[in-house]
């Protein structure tokens, strides 16, 4: 199984087959340590199945040969005792759920990272301009952006808590899962050595609802990184210009461009992702007690998931440890704008004056278009200009000293900035 490019050691490594195979092993291994413990094996045979040697080379062929992996494994591992009352999916499904821990610990640690570097980025705090539907709408603080990320990530974390106590489960039950030559109490101290939690019940596999959901919130993840990294994307506009990534491709036509490539990637990526969803979930539905509908999915999306993801996680995180804001553009942002930031005061004005609302938008649009052509020539600071228009003060009254509201930010008012 490969992820392709877009990985990294720490999840890669979990994914190879060699990985799969000592998986497996250890699992064996666990279960035969524990019918030790109940007489079912002597030490002898433990002590041999230990010393027992994987090949990957002899693996693969015997794979060839019998045309499954599981008993390519048993067959060229060289324990002499294993797989006692056991079935195929009581290794594979313990395995990946093993394999997903690893992959888990790795993916929340990324996540954490990522946490940490946003807190780093916010505390460069500023006022800004927001935007809706790519117009300006109204100030805010960058210091809120990056707190709506941060609070995306932490619903996150407790979500995926969830879904790990769901996926990170043992299966030890024989056929069908009917326990009809491996005890309960055998599942429960294999899954306890193999620090997973005994499946609460199961057939011949673990049925894939939980994979299903560790499969959306992957997505949903992404989802967070390319929300975090289209907007640090669309900063690097050139017509923006509040911010650039740094180390971001140049151009074989146009040299002079510092293209933010890597954001766009995580952009792409996480449509990859989010597309594992389906497939995934259609394992939900199998014949009967199982069939191999969901296997071949798995075997491609699981680990491409996997990697992929925690290669958004890592590059996102180095990212925003080098992205350069420009403080100085976000302010001339900000006041060539202004009038267009405040026109929701203006409007929140009115109202408080005791203006209906569908008045105090004909009225908003009316104080906007008069005043709009001031700014266009530059006749004083937009706030000082809203306050002097005489419709404004003729609905407002003159007793509204500051009706543009505070702030409640660590940042100077807007009315300060406007001045500088």
């Amino acid at each position: 199984m490969s992820a392709g490019d877009y990985s990294t050691p720490a999840t890669a490594n979990i994914w190879t087959d060699r990985a799969m195979l000592e998986t497996w092993r250890d699992i064996e291994i666990a279960v035969l340590e524990a019918q030790q413990r109940h007489g079912i094996v002597t030490k002898v045979q433990l002590s041999a199945a230990k010393d027992a040697k994987i090949s990957l080379v002899l693996w693969r062929e015997e794979t060839e040969e019998v045309g499954h992996e599981l008993v390519a494994f048993l067959r060229t591992w060289g324990a002499p005792i294993a797989h006692i009352g056991l079935t195929s999916s009581d290794i594979t499904d313990t395995g990946l759920a093993l394999r997903l821990a690893q992959t888990n610990n790795v993916l929340v640690e990324r996540a954490l990272r990522v946490e940490a570097a946003l807190a780093d980025m916010a505390e460069d705090d500023h006022l800004r301009l927001g935007r809706t539907h790519g117009q300006p709408a109204a100030p805010m603080a960058w210091s809120q952006v990056v707190a709506n990320w941060q609070a995306a990530l932490r619903r996150w974390h407790v979500r995926f808590q969830e879904v790990r106590e769901q996926v990170e489960v043992a299966k030890i039950s024989g056929p069908v899962g009917s326990y009809l030559h491996v005890s309960r109490e055998i599942e429960r101290e294999v899954a306890d050595a193999l620090g997973l939690n005994p499946v609460a019940v199961a057939t011949q596999i673990v049925m894939r609802d939980s994979l299903a959901a560790w499969a959306a919130e992957c997505g949903t993840l992404a989802s967070i990184v390319e929300a975090i990294a289209g907007e640090l994307r669309l900063m690097a506009h050139h017509q923006i210009g509040e911010g650039s990534e740094r180390g971001g491709s140049s151009s074989s036509a146009m040299p002079h461009k510092v293209n933010p490539n890597r954001l766009e990637r995580l952009s792409g990526l996480a449509r990859v992702v989010r597309s594992a969803y389906e497939p995934i979930a259609c394992g939900v539905a199998q014949w009967h007690e199982r069939d191999m509908a969901h296997s071949s999915v798995e075997r491609m999306l699981v680990p491409q998931t996997a990697c992929t993801l925690d290669y958004m996680l890592d590059s996102l995180a180095e990212i925003l440890t080098s992205y350069e804001l420009d403080t100085v553009r976000i302010g001339e942002n900000y006041r060539d704008n202004a009038l267009e930031a405040h026109m929701h005061s203006v409007q929140t004005a009115i109202q408080r004056a005791g203006h209906g609302h569908a008045y105090a938008q004909e009225a908003t649009r009316e104080i906007y278009d008069r005043v709009r052509p001031l700014k266009a020539a530059g006749s004083g600071p937009t706030i000082q200009r809203l306050h002097d228009d005489p419709l404004f003060n003729a609905l407002t009254g003159k007793s509204a000293a500051h009706p543009f509201g505070t702030y409640v930010f660590p940042i100077p008012h807007t009315e300060h900035l406007e001045e500088e």
